[in-house]
């Protein structure tokens, strides 16, 4: 049973273009370039994860922990408030703050309804 779920894991996350960093015998990483362009009609990605798979009174139980890399949103407010503070505009710095931490927060709300659905998927295609 564990084997059937490996390989839907392992055939989601190629279908949906992730990059497998190694598999083990109770879990699977995984990860997506962070500096890849990524449009908005393209769909979200999470950035890279973990499954982990355990026995439980003869059923396999599947979790899933996922990160967000942050570092590119961190370096894009680094250079605006850099720029901002150069020119002597330092009222940009909390307006483009409370942009970022607003479409941060919606931002993390659509990667977990991704995390959903990607362990969703896995779980239904286990049972077809």
């Amino acid at each position: 049973m564990a084997n059937v779920v490996v390989e839907n894991i392992q055939s989601q996350l190629n279908e949906k273009k992730y990059d497998i960093v190694s598999i083990g015998h109770t879990s699977i990483k995984f990860k997506t370039n962070p500096w890849e362009l990524r449009w908005n009609f393209s769909p979200t990605k999470l950035d890279g994860g973990e499954f982990e798979l355990s026995n439980s009174n003869g059923y396999t139980m599947v979790a899933l922990h996922y990160y967000e890399n942050i570092l590119p949103t961190l370096l894009i407010i680094a250079g605006i408030a850099t720029i901002s503070i150069a020119d002597g505009e330092y009222e940009a710095i909390p307006f483009f703050s409370a942009f970022f931490l607003i479409t941060g927060i919606i931002h993390v709300s659509i990667l977990k309804s991704k995390a959903r659905e990607l362990l969703e998927e896995i779980l239904n295609s286990d049972t077809e």
